[in-house]
């Protein structure tokens, strides 16, 4: 039986070739687009490291920029990490005084967060940096290749999106979140720690989400100094 990090091997070395043999073909565009989410984390780790920031955590912070006042939750799908993982860095950044959290003005019940004056004054701090890592990851590429990159990026992205309706997946997931609780109660198993395997699921897909429109939102951004090409973070083995 192949392992399974035998079988991600494989995977990769099949992207990596493309359709012929592995001399003869280019890459395919898959294992390029990974490539390049790599290397963008890769170096946005590198750059914010002085700041004891991680890619994701500014991510986070950009995303309360453009869309103040978001629960943990929404915050969480449009940074492209978990319920859990986000509910861990918004105590991080809420202990280092660049977000807080309060009260909606609309709806007393419900907590938003927020970025602080000195998340503002970390942001402005890098932006000119953050922009010179995409003007590098741009260079020789003419204004009209730019643009072309950005709508070919836009019509991938909308390919992708277009599979299946996004309510739909998650209502199936809920159904079998629900199905596996029953199930685990036949057999004397752990109910509660199903349904939360369950949930998990469903945030995780959510967070997937969420990545190409805030990645569509960004590169249709074409005014504004640049953002960060957030990457998803990989899976883990």
């Amino acid at each position: 039986m192949t392992s399974r990090t035998g079988g991600r091997a494989a995977a990769a070395s099949d992207l990596s070739r493309g359709g012929g043999t592995p001399a003869e073909s280019e890459p395919m565009l898959l294992y390029l687009v990974k490539q390049v989410e790599l290397a963008v984390r890769s170096h946005l780790d590198d750059l914010l490291r002085p700041a004891g920031l991680t890619a994701l955590q500014y991510t986070a912070l950009t995303v309360l920029e453009r869309r103040p006042d978001l629960s943990s939750a929404q915050l969480a799908r449009n940074s492209f990490v978990t319920a859990q993982s986000m509910a861990d860095m918004i105590t991080a950044l809420e202990r280092r005084g660049l977000i807080e959290r309060h009260r909606d003005r609309d709806d007393r019940r419900r907590l938003v967060v927020a970025l602080t004056a000195d998340g503002r004054e970390l942001l402005d701090r890098y932006r000119e940096r953050v922009a010179a890592l995409e003007a590098r990851m741009l260079a020789d590429l003419t204004e009209t290749e730019i643009s072309g990159l950005r709508r070919s990026l836009h019509a991938c992205q909308a390919n992708l999106a277009a599979d299946r309706p996004a309510g739909v997946r998650l209502q199936a997931l809920v159904l079998l979140a629900a199905a596996l609780g029953v199930a685990a109660a036949e057999r004397g198993g752990d109910v509660a720690l199903t349904l939360r395997r369950g949930r998990e699921v469903q945030a995780r897909l959510q967070a997937r989400e969420a990545l190409g429109q805030a990645v569509g939102e960004a590169l249709g951004q074409t005014a504004e100094p640049a953002r960060p090409l957030a990457a998803k973070r990989p899976a883990e083995g």
